[in-house]
């Protein structure tokens, strides 16, 4: 929630290049229905075209989207994602009234993303206030994941809309424009393969996260893995590890554990236990000092929440050189 009211309150341009919005979209879809009672359907071209992107926004605002419509669903159902190539013309605009108040919109080439649910649908009374901060129908709800993402596609000079009836569900819309030349390679040294039987401790007080940080990092290559909910109980599993000869070569350690000890002070413990040791620091407080500053504290690494496949794989890759 903090990431997401920085974004929307002060600004934050995007820092974009040309990418495929089918991988975005994947990830993010993979990541959230991870051991959920939702399924989910793609409909995705293979020559869906690319967009001049910031990938870590435009993967904010898709994770937004898919929560939205999880969310929606809480007795379970089924999300339908469509990915298609479409051009706005003139034509196109004075035959749909959900442009007529667009100034985003430009005779061009858009790459249209709708994620479709099975909920209860939005009431036309309040389907003006959807997108406004802090206007939220969910008890659990911030207000912010919405408003956040109209803001974000709005900088990116595409358009964000919703179709609803109550009862009936609803689609979201996602509009951005397309560039017809390929996609800019970007030069990654990913981990060797004699390092993905790396031993990993994961120290998470959210189950959730905690199921879907091990699909992840099963989908990269790696399956030694370990499990802590808090700092005290990650402090006791990495000394357990010297004692059988077994270290682990990375920890990974969530900053803010409610009631519990948390990665600051974790770090703290295991570096007078074993100075060497490797540990990436992950949190959605994109503000605190020890996630920009994290090598003052310890840690050779800083994972943000919400992430990307491709964070959790850089992440990886910085701490296991670095060891």
């Amino acid at each position: 929630m903090t990431q997401q009211l920085l974004t929307f309150s002060k600004g934050g341009s995007p820092v974009r290049r040309v990418a495929s919005l089918s991988k975005i979209v994947k990830d993010s879809v993979d990541f959230i229905m991870s051991g959920s009672n939702i399924k989910s359907n793609f409909s995705i071209p293979s020559d869906l075209w690319n967009a001049n992107i910031d990938e870590g926004q435009i993967g904010q605002v898709m994770h937004n989207l898919i929560i939205n419509a999880q969310q929606a669903m809480s007795k379970g159902g089924k999300i339908e994602i469509v990915a298609e190539n479409v051009i706005i013309d003139k034509k196109s605009k004075s035959s749909s009234s959900s442009f007529l108040h667009c100034s985003n919109f430009k005779n061009d080439n858009y790459v249209r993303i709708s994620v479709t649910d099975q909920g209860e649908g939005i009431s036309q009374d309040i389907m003006d206030k959807i997108f406004d901060p802090f206007f939220t129908t969910k008890t659990k709800g911030s207000g912010l994941g919405l408003a956040t993402s109209y803001s974000i596609v709005h900088k990116h000079g595409g358009y964000l809309r919703v179709e609803s009836e109550k009862g009936k569900g609803a689609t979201f819309f996602l509009y951005l424009p397309a560039v017809l030349e390929p996609e800019i390679a970007v030069v990654t040294t990913f981990v060797e393969s004699s390092n993905l039987d790396a031993r990993i401790l994961i120290m998470d007080d959210n189950e959730d996260l905690r199921e879907s940080l091990r699909r992840v990092l099963r989908q990269i290559g790696y399956s030694n893995m370990e499990f802590t909910e808090n700092g005290s109980e990650a402090v006791s599993s990495y000394k357990k590890s010297f004692k059988t000869n077994k270290k682990f070569d990375v920890v990974i350690l969530d900053l803010t554990v409610p009631g519990g000890m948390g990665g600051e002070e974790t770090i703290k413990k295991l570096r007078k236990f074993d100075p060497n040791v490797s540990a990436i620091v992950s949190s959605g407080y994109v503000d605190k000092e020890i996630m920009s500053d994290h090598c003052k504290y310890g840690f050779k690494a800083a994972l943000p929440k919400p992430y990307t496949i491709d964070d959790i794989r850089e992440c990886m890759e910085k701490a296991m050189k670095m060891k």
